[in-house]
């Protein structure tokens, strides 16, 4: 995919409704009840829109894929949003990182390391097979050593899966190693010594028993390790601030030069400026607030005075920092 249209037809080749493609727009867009989503390439990077409550949120998808991602899953029902505050949202299902790129050199190492290690296994159990079935041997306690190679099988087998998956393999590689190792290692001892140390008049001594017990609560740390080393998935979110709707510049000075004069001689009292009863979490953000209702100039109910602040003209952003509202709503 290289350009909007060829992402539009490849999710349309896939049966994924409620795309829309805007020629004159040169976007991608979607609609549903919940929010609406468009996305474009602007100046060589691609800009989504996403419309929710009312309000208008923006952020850049890494990639086509990434886009195809989010208006499939979109469509399928697959990502929701949730409201982190009265100016941002959570989308859940989605996420801007990619995963690690796949390496053919890792997959080549594990490769070649977990087909050694397999096969020395697979080796050295056929020996022990035929030792037993064939030879006869009366040194059964050689049977005890197949649980160390048929761990080192089980350990080639995660290797070379984790080579092949990489960043897709659902289990910490280490763990797993390990865990495996401990439980072969620990296995074989208990065999061999349960074998070799058996007494037919008196049975085990208390060592052996003692022994045994320390190597099975190793072997029941190993298995630990194994069932533990599923990782947990990754959630995929996205969090959002929402775009501020601004006031004019010509209203948003007149609305600070209010907020000066009016604290000119003092602090206004809190329970004055709450009067109008907008709600606000910020005294300030309040204020701010009490000041447009009393000009009778209409603000976004969500706008932040540090966001007022962005749409002053520049002589009157200048001045904030001697100015009244500075001195008694900053450090007061």
């Amino acid at each position: 995919m290289k350009v909007m249209y060829d992402l539009y037809n490849k999710l349309q080749a896939n049966s994924v409704t409620g795309i829309e493609y805007n020629a004159f727009a040169d976007s991608v867009e979607y609609n549903s009840i919940v929010c609406s989503v468009k996305a474009s390439n602007q100046n060589n990077s691609l800009q989504v829109e996403l419309t929710y409550d009312g309000q208008r949120f923006s952020f850049i998808a890494l990639d086509y894929d990434n886009l195809y991602d989010l208006f499939a899953d979109l469509s399928n029902g697959e990502i929701s949003i949730d409201r982190l505050s009265d100016i941002s949202i959570i989308v859940k299902g989605y996420s801007l990182k990619n995963a690690k790129p796949f390496s053919v050199v890792k997959a080549l190492v594990c490769t070649l390391i977990g087909s050694a290690v397999g096969l020395f296994g697979l080796v050295m159990t056929l020996f022990v097979t035929v030792e037993v079935v064939i030879g006869k041997t009366l040194e059964l306690s050689v049977i005890g050593t197949v649980f160390v190679y048929v761990a080192l099988a089980l350990i080639a087998i995660s290797i070379v899966k984790f080579g092949f998956l990489q960043s897709r393999y659902k289990r910490n590689i280490f763990c797993v190693v390990i865990g495996y190792f401990i439980m072969g290692f620990c296995l074989t001892c208990t065999t061999v010594g349960l074998i070799e140390d058996f007494d037919k008049v008196k049975g085990y001594s208390t060592d052996t028993i003692g022994a045994l017990c320390i190597m099975m609560t190793f072997a029941f740390f190993g298995l630990t390790l194994v069932l533990l080393s599923k990782k947990k998935p990754k959630e995929k979110v996205l969090q959002l601030i929402r775009i501020p709707v601004l006031p004019s510049t010509s209203q948003a000075d007149t609305i600070f030069n209010y907020m000066n004069e009016a604290c000119k001689n003092g602090r206004l009292a809190y329970d004055e400026i709450n009067s109008t009863e907008r709600n606000a979490h910020n005294e300030l953000d309040l204020f701010m607030r009490y000041s447009a209702d009393k000009l009778s100039i209409e603000l976004d109910d969500t706008l932040l005075f540090d966001e007022l602040m962005t749409a002053l003209s520049p002589n009157i952003a200048e001045n904030f920092v001697e100015s009244n509202v500075r001195k008694y709503y900053c450090f007061t």
